[in-house]
């Protein structure tokens, strides 16, 4: 355990706080912020954030939930979810058919690679994770105002997320901090923690970065701007073909309430992608089609996973 320079004891948290006080400043200087200080931010800076933490949020709340180690159990709870809120928001944004940032997309998509690395190798040390996420409930009650100003939203109106835990925001601190003090950890499993909670820092970092500037290039439709959670498999690249995509997935979701029963509102996301992606099946010979159909119809898990590609060439 690590001592304070008058020879205490740190606390966990402490030792978190300490170990990531650079990287967290230097996230806070991402241009993002400037940008959003200023009422000059894009909407799909905006939204593209919206959509990295929805994936983060996604991969990492399975991770603590199916961790058989006892310890994160003692910690973790429902409550502190938080992609019901960013689920909210993104719907609310999606008549706007808001484009993709493909860098911050990219950036994206290596952070939650690396998640689910951990949470097979170090599952315990995705509380690291869960601090530095945590953690931003606080600066919400900072960025909340910013974000109204700039974009003319009021209420909860695409700021569910910056609205999570209400009036109970410290309170809720407090308490997170108490069950993670609490925790019996080796001086190693206390290091790999605060590096995980750094490493996410830096990559929190590169997705800031990469979310503002951007050149006009990089604005396109992938298929994280459906559904954050549904990996690199392509979509149409023309919009019109991507709505109708939409229309017929909310079709069935609405005539089949099995599914909503079973999946809740990420099976509707997964519906939508996995409906855009069939929109592109006309690109491969009927055997590849055929071959995709057949997946499709199998039984799905109760978390639908990300699609593998059936093209690596694709973007």
């Amino acid at each position: 355990m690590k001592t304070g320079i008058y020879g205490q004891r740190l606390t966990l948290m402490e030792e978190l706080k300490a170990a990531t006080f650079l990287s967290h400043a230097r996230l806070q200087t991402a241009p993002f912020f400037q940008a959003l200080a200023a009422c000059q931010l894009p909407l799909e800076s905006y939204v593209g954030q919206l959509r990295a933490l929805a994936a983060i949020h996604g991969v990492l709340e399975q991770a603590m939930e199916s961790c058989p180690d006892e310890r994160v159990a003692s910690v973790w709870n429902r409550a502190m979810r938080k992609v019901p809120q960013l689920q909210q928001d993104l719907r609310y944004f999606e008549p706007r058919l808001v484009a993709d940032i493909k860098e911050a997309v990219d950036a994206t998509l290596k952070t939650v690679e690396q998640m689910r690395l951990r949470s097979v190798e170090q599952p315990l040390t995705l509380l690291g994770c869960v601090y530095v996420l945590e953690g931003s409930t606080l600066g919400a009650l900072i960025l909340r105002p910013l974000f109204a100003r700039a974009f003319l939203l009021t209420g909860t109106d695409g700021l569910a997320y910056l609205h999570n835990y209400g009036p109970e925001v410290h309170a809720r601190w407090a308490q997170y901090q108490q069950r993670m003090n609490g925790l019996q950890l080796s001086a190693e499993e206390r290091a790999q923690m605060a590096q995980a909670a750094s490493d996410l820092f830096a990559q929190l970092e590169a997705i800031f970065r990469a979310l503002f500037p951007f050149q006009p290039e990089s604005k396109t439709f992938l298929v994280t701007s459906i559904n954050p959670e549904a990996g690199r498999h392509p979509v149409p690249a023309d919009t019109r073909e991507v709505q109708a995509s939409l229309r017929a997935a909310d079709v069935c979701w609405q005539r089949f309430p099995y599914f909503e029963h079973r999946y809740g509102e990420r099976g509707r996301l997964f519906a939508r992608s996995d409906a855009a992606w069939q929109a592109t099946l006309c690109l491969y010979e009927p055997a590849q089609i055929l071959q995709q159909v057949r997946w499709l119809g199998r039984s799905r898990p109760a978390t639908p996973p990300a699609r593998e590609r059936i093209n690596p060439d694709f973007p």
